[in-house]
């Protein structure tokens, strides 16, 4: 199934984040947003009560929410973006408080110590508030997953040097964290995610056990299924990937098969 332009574009923004978090927020899209609401900017909260809140700037608000356990998402905090008067952030020595303050609601804020996604959110909201036009939606794509980009996940992985990367692809996790990394390498075919001491394995298939990989979702998707079918009849299995990067990773796991 496709993903909604909500899931698609809430996983571009929290590809971007360099904070580490360890809530799981796979489906906050589907909890929270309207399924063609698009996902701006996300800032992620100092952890409370062993979650972390998320701020999120759509095309229509801004809200923040948290997990509460046995409860699920709940909103700490809303108002569409003609009811936003002005945003701040205010550093404190350990910190820092982003605060929005709508015309008619409470103000409501969200700690975070990343301070210069919490500028960026800022500066965004000023731009929007001051009758600024909305960025274009950014959607996952390979240019979230070379290791340029503000997440810079390739360089921060535990590959030994021998052990080069030729493909990966970022991908929605199975349980845990929002997002998760395929990796392939000469040697095996790895699983990575973000936890609160960076990047960190958390599955790997030697290459003499993989069998092949494919995708299950229509060629023209943006965001796609990927398979990788291990001996013994195991898988691997990630989905939201970006259609194009997703393909290459299928390619380039099928090509290491056939030259084994």
């Amino acid at each position: 199934m496709a993903w909604t332009r909500s899931q698609q574009t809430f996983l571009a923004a929290t590809s971007r984040i360099t904070k580490p978090y360890d809530t799981q927020t796979v489906d906050l899209p589907e909890k929270l947003l309207a399924a063609d609401e698009i996902v701006h900017e996300v800032l992620v909260g100092d952890t409370r009560s062993d979650a972390n809140p998320f701020l999120l700037v759509t095309d229509r608000r801004v809200l923040v929410a948290r997990r509460k356990l046995f409860r699920g998402w709940r909103v700490l905090g809303q108002a569409a973006i003609p009811e936003i008067v002005e945003a701040e952030y205010l550093p404190t020595t350990l910190s820092g408080s982003l605060q929005v303050h709508t015309r008619s609601e409470p103000t409501f804020e969200i700690v975070s110590d990343d301070r210069p996604q919490a500028e960026l959110v800022v500066a965004l909201l000023r731009h929007l508030i001051s009758g600024g036009a909305p960025p274009e939606p950014v959607l996952p794509g390979p240019e979230t997953l070379d290791g340029s980009s503000p997440a810079g996940y390739r360089a921060s992985l535990p590959v030994e040097a021998p052990e080069n990367i030729t493909a990966s692809v970022m991908c929605a996790a199975a349980r845990g964290t929002s997002r998760c990394a395929l990796v392939v390498t000469e040697r095996s075919v790895l699983v990575a995610a973000p936890g609160m001491m960076g990047w960190r394995f958390e599955d790997e298939a030697p290459m003499p056990e993989v069998l092949g990989a494919e995708t299950t979702s229509p060629a023209s998707a943006d965001t796609i299924t990927i398979v990788v079918h291990l001996t013994g009849g195991r898988r691997i299995e990630r989905h939201g990937a970006a259609g194009p990067a997703g393909r290459t990773f299928v390619a380039e796991v099928n090509r290491l098969v056939g030259e084994a």
